[in-house]
């Protein structure tokens, strides 16, 4: 978070500033989990399911409950395969032990709030001390944007804990040189597919592949398991790609302008290619939603940050005046061992 940025920095001209006045770690969590039942688990009840993406979501957690297809998902009797299955199996999942209702499909949204929360205090623990753990779990908890987006059932809470996860591993693995955290990156990658698609791992990258770059790591490639480490990513995120392509060959758009029976491109194509690369192109078939503008998309941050977001000018004054002291460590050698996170 952005408060946690700023304390890091600061501390990077002052060492012996990391540990001062840092809390208890039992007062920190007792902190922590009484800000999560007051605002997170109190909110699992209310508000009721809402119109448009949050009913049409339950309703298609409700159909594989009840029909215990796991492949074919189906709103009103139609067939639903724009999204990864991942959330419905949740919610299908917790309806089987707590029964159709309101806390049962927001529940794995607020589950997933509770994990971004412990990475990102083990995260923030590791590099820099308790009392910055507990800004980055204090921001989890009490930005506008986390309440806000957890309030109806969409996927992205969930997929933000797994592409965390994902990077705390790739990192610590790269500490570590422990092959089982590189194990955890490709597992968690390929839960985060199973969450919202090809996105997660395209996102993954964008923020793995530079660090690699600017820090010379790129050389230890072969310590993240590439070859069993995408096995096992695909033994994961493979198997239902497959069936839902097996049991609707006839699913998605005609092949031209003539909708003859068999004359359709298919499940596989109307998943990868017209869900995922046209609608990125916008031009998606059919043409049936808006697109955010970039800049909008960008400065909204500001909003769903809120309140942590107010440390913005300041951060961004700290980290000009420390540039140096923060950015040697994208200058090492590779050759090194160096936990460069750690220092």
């Amino acid at each position: 978070m952005i408060f946690t940025a700023l304390y890091t920095m600061a501390s990077a001209e002052n060492p012996n500033h990391r540990s001062a006045n840092a809390p208890s770690r039992l007062a920190a969590w007792l902190l922590l989990g009484a800000i999560f039942l007051a605002v997170h688990f109190a909110s699992l009840f209310t508000p009721p399911l809402l119109d448009d993406v949050d009913a049409s979501h339950a309703e298609v957690a409700q159909h594989m409950d009840e029909s215990h297809d796991w492949v074919t998902m189906k709103l009103d009797g139609i067939r639903y395969l724009e999204k990864p299955p991942l959330p419905y199996w949740l919610d299908a999942s917790f309806y089987w032990v707590f029964g159709q209702n309101v806390f049962a499909t927001h529940l794995p949204n607020t589950l997933a709030i509770l994990g971004l929360t412990w990475v990102a205090w083990i995260w923030t623990l590791r590099g820099w001390g308790e009392r910055a753990a507990l800004y980055a779990a204090l921001g989890v908890l009490t930005s506008i944007g986390p309440f806000i987006y957890t309030r109806f059932a969409i996927p992205e809470a969930l997929l933000s804990f797994l592409l965390l996860y994902a990077l705390w591993s790739f990192i610590t693995g790269l500490e570590s040189r422990h092959p089982v955290r590189f194990y955890g990156m490709w597992a968690a990658l390929a839960l985060a597919t199973l969450t919202k698609g090809l996105i997660a791992p395209v996102f993954f990258a964008g923020a793995a592949i530079p660090l690699l770059l600017l820090s010379g790591q790129w050389r230890r490639w072969r310590e993240m398991k590439p070859v069993t480490g995408v096995l096992l990513y695909l033994a994961i995120a493979a198997p239902w790609h497959i069936l839902a392509g097996i049991a609707n060959p006839d699913q998605g758009h005609p092949v031209g302008n003539h909708p003859t029976p068999g004359n359709v491109h298919g499940f596989w194509y109307f998943y990868f290619v017209n869900e995922h690369f046209l609608r990125f192109l916008g031009r998606r078939f059919p043409d049936d939603y808006n697109k955010l503008p970039a800049l909008v998309y960008w400065f909204a941050h500001v909003v769903w940050l809120f309140p942590w977001s107010l440390f913005l000018p300041a951060l961004l004054v700290v980290a000009w005046r420390t540039r140096h002291s923060w950015m040697q460590h994208l200058r090492r050698d590779s050759g090194q061992t160096v936990d460069f996170y750690l220092e």
